[in-house]
């Protein structure tokens, strides 16, 4: 979360919508990079959300 710089609330919006792919292993949600990065760079991620 602090690295990608959004908050928990957020990133559990963006996993609902199925906005970003993940994995959950033990109790953590694993992200794929590259996956995170589109979705940075295309500019998914707003205050709406």
């Amino acid at each position: 979360m602090e690295l990608l710089g959004l908050s928990e609330v957020k990133l559990q919006m963006l996993r609902d919508n199925s906005i970003i792919s993940f994995s959950r292993l033990g109790g953590i949600c694993y992200y794929n990079i590259d996956n995170i990065d589109k979705v940075l760079k295309n500019g998914v991620v707003s205050d709406d959300l």
